[in-house]
């Protein structure tokens, strides 16, 4: 746990803390026999109000998606490492470990009730130029989420250069520039 914890502060991700408050930090089993480390946020959690975002629902974007034939997927993994918190929120996400380290997130950590609605409404709003050939839609796995773009296309790209080529090079090139 603090090995994982030291290489996130080496990656500017967390920083030592001071906050009054913290969440447990232990691991769980996973079923392929590794190791998860999980965040009690509990408290935090229940004092949070819940996000407006709505999660797009399965069966809306199998609808968008009638009559394409050729699918890519795009399986975001560590996807909330790419939100940075807000200063204010910092020390709200401090955790304690087993050892005595106390550390507070600097980017997203998974276990915040917020952070699925919170990095779809990011995700939505990267690829909403590119709605009409990019569906995003966040698959909850157990306790791991996982943001798929999905890139339907039928017949050949806009820009002529082949079938769906385009569509996932301009989607890979979206996401290297980030949000504006």
């Amino acid at each position: 746990m603090d090995a994982f914890l030291v290489a996130k502060y080496a990656a500017g991700m967390v920083r030592d803390s001071k906050s009054p408050q913290s969440s447990p930090t232990f691991c769980v089993r996973k079923p392929n026999g590794k190791w998860r480390m999980e965040h009690a946020f509990n408290k935090l959690n229940a004092a949070t109000i819940p996000a407006s975002t709505p999660i797009p629902r399965k069966d809306v974007l199998q609808n968008n998606m009638a009559g394409c034939t050729i699918f890519s997927a795009l399986d975001m993994v560590d996807g909330y490492y790419q939100l940075l918190m807000r200063e204010s929120g910092i020390p709200l996400t401090a955790v304690s470990t087993p050892s005595g380290m106390l550390w507070e997130w600097l980017f997203m950590p998974q276990g915040l009730s917020n952070a699925p609605a919170t990095f779809n409404r990011l995700v939505t709003q990267l690829f909403r130029p590119m709605r009409q050939f990019v569906q995003t839609y966040l698959y909850l796995r157990g306790r791991r989420d996982s943001l798929f773009g999905l890139l339907p296309w039928e017949g050949r790209c806009p820009c002529g250069s082949g079938e769906g080529v385009c569509h996932c090079t301009m989607a890979s090139a979206r996401l290297a520039e980030g949000p504006a």
